[in-house]
């Protein structure tokens, strides 16, 4: 066979490539199906016809382009992507183990970090909320990872009806975010263990002190729990919080 010319395979890829971002879908299905056939033993043109077919919902097809790949010498990249034709088809399972294998082949991989929590959040799992925890511990500015808290702390009442598995999946130690902080904290009240309670919520206010949710929150348990051990004195909380609302208030001209 006549050595494939690296340059002109990555040109046909990248033409493909930009057609696809245009939405010109089938144009860029012809460039990478021009590109397998000038590279039939190469990973890479099948990777990108494989997501494209997917794309189009042509599922069958997408697997079978992306599991060549993955025999090409392509498995992490491969393993990725079937986790994302899975995970739209709604097999679960597969897209479990797909993302479990990219990552074991491919340590702290962001994408597959991620396409594992998408998973759990479509399967509903227990996990979850622990899982979204540790991820935004390594990746805190992930855009779909932070979309994902927002949206089960808004539609869950997580520390009410399942608050062991609250304190469970939040470790206060790791946790970056004051949101979670004040659940588990909401978890240990419904429990009963105030003190616990507490040193959440103080944590919550060390990771953002003018927060006004997060100070109001805190100075509301110290007038309802007032004997919790070290309880914090409310007025310099609502000096705190009005100092606070000055810093963030528009000025008037």
């Amino acid at each position: 066979m006549t050595p494939v010319d690296p340059d002109s395979l990555d040109a046909l890829i990248k033409r493909g490539n930009a057609q696809e971002a245009s939405g010109n879908l089938a144009e860029a299905l012809a460039l990478y199906d021009e590109a397998v056939r000038l590279a039939p033993d190469q990973g890479r043109p099948l990777l990108n016809r494989g997501n494209l077919l997917t794309r189009l919902g042509r599922h069958a097809e997408a697997e079978a382009a992306l599991r060549r790949a993955y025999a090409l010498g392509s498995t992490a990249a491969a393993s990725l992507n079937l986790g994302n034709l899975y995970l739209r088809v709604e097999r679960l399972a597969d897209a479990a183990a797909a993302y479990a294998e990219a990552l074991q082949l491919r340590p702290g991989w962001e994408a597959a970090g991620f396409g594992t929590l998408c998973v759990l959040h479509a399967s509903q799992s227990p996990e979850l909320l622990g899982a979204i925890q540790r991820f935004l511990v390594d990746y805190p500015e992930h855009p779909g990872a932070k979309r994902m808290l927002a949206h089960l702390l808004n539609t869950t009442e997580l520390s009410a009806t399942a608050p062991e598995q609250v304190l469970a999946a939040i470790d206060p130690q790791r946790c970056a975010d004051p949101r979670l902080l004040l659940l588990r904290a909401s978890a240990a009240t419904t429990l009963f263990d105030h003190e616990a309670a507490m040193v959440d919520r103080r944590r919550a206010v060390e990771l953002t002190p003018t927060n006004l949710d997060v100070l109001g929150n805190l100075a509301f348990a110290s007038m309802t729990y007032p004997d919790t051990d070290g309880s914090v004195t409310l007025l310099p909380l609502v000096r705190r919080a009005f100092a606070a609302t000055t810093a963030q208030a528009p000025a008037l001209r």
